[in-house]
């Protein structure tokens, strides 16, 4: 398409189903935040086509590199972008391009600009999309609320963070995320991650918790899940393999917490995952 002609109207298929708000106690979405759909695609992206669509989108990189047109925006892990409604736009990647989208809509969102594409480069936001699509698909039944309030605590920290909220506490949460991200294989004593931070272990924990909501051994655990499931959906890698890449001493105990975290063996995820694609006819 080239840039005079009209941008399309984008229609969104995969949205969450409105019984998991209606069927909850609060009965309905809620008008402060709530999210459209949560959905990923992984592969090129190679339309010229733009898109416009009526409600704010999120989208974080979780692999892969690619632009976001137009304007240009390059996409790499783990810029994490917010595209305002009525905003032409299309995303371009010859080599696989992994994303996620979240579509949002609400009064927290009134009064930010609508003519701008605003982006971050952030571990910690990319991986609560990650959470947020993980949850939204392998969680059943009503968890309207729960989606709300997780899409809702994106939101709020991807706007921190582009306010340029920072101080010497937020500065040496950063660098242990970065620290975890880097090394998640390797075992890390938060002890000792505290005395490289200059900081005492209470405190580093008390900051970890107030800026991620969890403490630093939940989060790395947290993590550490979330990669073991990308290895056992994108490659044939072996279970004990996948523990060890991941941090884990052992394949029983990786796979007790990972059933602990995700509700599931990973043998099962594994099956899961195929059989859906082989239903998609992927």
């Amino acid at each position: 398409m080239t840039s005079s002609s009209k941008p399309l109207r984008w229609v969104v298929k995969d949205v969450l189903p409105q019984s998991a708000w209606t069927d909850s106690p609060a009965g309905e979405r809620s008008s402060d935040l709530t999210p459209l759909y949560v959905i990923r695609q992984r592969g090129p992206f190679l339309t010229q086509a733009d898109t416009f669509h009526d409600h704010w989108e999120m989208i974080a990189v979780r692999g892969g590199a690619g632009t976001l047109s137009s304007p240009k925006v390059d996409l790499r892990e783990p810029v994490v972008c917010l595209i305002p409604p009525g905003l032409p736009h299309h995303e371009i990647s010859a080599p696989p391009l992994d994303l996620i989208w979240m579509g949002v809509r609400g009064r927290r969102l009134h009064g930010l600009d609508h003519g701008t594409i605003t982006t971050l480069a952030s571990s910690e936001l990319s991986d609560m999309m990650e959470r947020l699509w993980l949850f939204a698909k392998m969680t059943p039944g009503v968890i309207g609320p729960e989606l709300d309030a997780m899409a809702a605590l994106i939101v709020a920290r991807f706007l921190r963070l582009h306010a340029g909220e920072s101080d010497s506490g937020s500065d040496r949460i950063e660098r242990a995320i970065r620290l975890f991200h880097e090394r998640l294989a390797e075992p890390h004593s938060m002890i000792q991650l505290a005395e490289q931070l200059g900081c005492s272990p209470s405190y580093f924990t008390r900051e970890f918790r107030r800026r991620t909501g969890q403490t630093p051994s939940t989060y790395l655990t947290g993590i550490r899940i979330q990669s073991a499931a990308r290895l056992l959906e994108t490659t044939t890698m072996a279970v004990n393999e996948i523990a060890e890449m991941t941090g884990f001493a052992d394949a029983f105990y990786f796979s007790r917490v990972f059933k602990r975290v995700m509700h599931t063996s990973p043998a099962l995820w594994r099956n899961e995952l195929k059989e859906s694609r082989e239903k998609r006819g992927q």
